[in-house]
């Protein structure tokens, strides 16, 4: 499963590069790409057709996250998250759907932003 994930995380940035013609990497930059394409999806988009997008863009997220702050994905009782350490995770699939379907409210930027501030040890 971490193999598709990061093939996933991977798949986001050459579509973004190849038909967006956006450059993205794993950093802050991203995920406000990311935030906005959301957003635009949430708009438009069928709720029906977001399993794919939550799976696909919450890799990306997800390595986002893994990257900028020094995380690790890991799979515990509630599914696959990134963890900070034995006691902090976030659950970046979760945000991710939360924010197809509720749109900006559930900002997946707002999370990202927060993660130093609720993890006090985490540092950019």
């Amino acid at each position: 499963m971490l193999d598709q994930i990061q093939r996933n995380a991977e798949l986001v940035r050459s579509v973004a590069r190849d038909h967006l013609d956006v450059e993205v990497d794993f950093d802050r930059a991203a995920v406000e790409w990311l935030d906005g394409y959301v957003t635009r999806q949430h708009e438009q988009g069928d709720p029906n057709n977001f399993n794919g997008l939550v799976s696909t863009l919450g890799s990306f997220f997800g390595a986002c996250i893994v990257r900028t702050y020094g995380a690790e994905w890991f799979q515990n009782d509630n599914g696959w998250c990134v963890r900070f350490d034995e006691e902090n995770a976030a659950y970046p699939f979760a945000k991710l759907e939360k924010h197809l379907r509720n749109g900006p409210e559930d900002s997946v930027l707002s999370m990202f932003d927060t993660i130093p501030l609720v993890f006090k040890n985490i540092g950019r």
